[in-house]
């Protein structure tokens, strides 16, 4: 028989283990950090930085409590955060490109759905080898911490979309005060109505259109298309695939009133792919019906919607 000292200690053990696996951070993100071949070698002086930028933001972005909810291990959301450096003015000057990639695991399957797929033009910060990143939600400290806040609450903000109806509201209203401090401290672009080469496609845009109503078809869209149809495909495979294509046409609505928006872009070019894959397996009917729909709401990829016609 066991002491009831010893029976304290195993309880109390499987409390911590339990309370470590139940408060475990949000995201199992990946960081890469990588010179444009076009940078000349030579003056980039000891690449080291390079690595030390990637493990700050590692770090940064894996152990900050995001939200107050609790995440078990296999539960944390993956993404990948791929920084470009176009531009380094030693010693704490870079500029460059963010590309940010999210995934999705789908119900009883190891497929990891793809649902945001997006690189950022606009990217410039300082950074100071070694040096802690630091970050508040109603205050702007560096341009680095307030891209890689945004963008998390932005992931956040369509997990949680792809889970409950409109779930994702609060976290991209906290991205969009993310975006206000950083655009009121004026440190880099990307953060304003007008900023970059293409205006309409920026930081701004993307958290402002998701939480304007006549969106709202778009956030219904991710997700009827992921829990209502993804969720579903491995029992109910033809259940779940008109589930998908019922949630494809929710984004007539958006096409009515804003054709080509940034937002709508963005989805297909995350999802054309899949989209393509999925309906492959349906029946002529189905595929005919769904490239009409394409071709007027996706335009830009009609050339992968012809297989449907093959």
């Amino acid at each position: 028989m066991l002491s009831a000292s010893i029976k304290s200690i195993i309880f109390a053990c499987i409390l911590l283990l339990n309370s470590t696996l139940l408060n475990a951070q949000e995201f199992n993100a990946k960081i890469n950090v990588q010179i444009d071949p076009k940078l000349n070698s030579a003056s980039l002086g000891d690449k080291r930085i390079f690595e030390t930028l990637r493990k700050s933001i590692f770090e940064f972005l894996n152990n900050y409590k995001w939200t107050t909810d609790a995440f078990a291990r296999d539960e944390r959301i993956d993404c990948t955060y791929t920084f470009t450096i176009v531009e380094y003015v030693q010693p704490d000057y870079f500029k460059g490109t963010l590309q940010i990639q999210y995934r999705r695991p789908v119900l009883k399957s190891d497929y990891m759905a793809p649902v945001f797929n997006y690189i950022d033009e606009d990217i410039s910060f300082r950074y100071v080898e070694n040096e802690s990143m630091d970050f508040a939600d109603n205050n702007y400290i560096s341009e680095l911490s307030s891209i890689i806040g945004y963008y998390s609450y932005m992931i956040l903000g369509m997990d949680y979309d792809t889970f409950s109806q409109s779930g994702g509201t609060p976290y991209y209203q906290k991205a969009r005060v993310v975006m206000n401090n950083a655009q009121n401290a004026k440190q880099g672009g990307g953060w304003s109505a007008f900023d970059g080469k293409k205006s309409n496609q920026n930081r701004y845009w993307l958290v402002e259109n998701l939480l304007n109503p006549q969106f709202m078809p778009l956030r219904d869209c991710l997700y009827q298309y992921h829990l209502q149809g993804l969720d579903k495909m491995y029992e109910q495979p033809e259940a779940g695939r008109g589930q998908i294509f019922e949630s494809i046409q929710l984004l007539q609505k958006v096409h009515k009133v804003k054709p080509m928006s940034f937002n709508v872009f963005q989805f297909f070019f995350a999802k054309r792919d899949e989209i393509v894959g999925i309906f492959m397996q349906g029946n002529p009917q189905e595929k005919s019906q769904l490239y009409a729909l394409l071709s007027q709401i996706d335009p830009t990829n009609i050339s992968k919607y012809q297989q449907f016609n093959k």
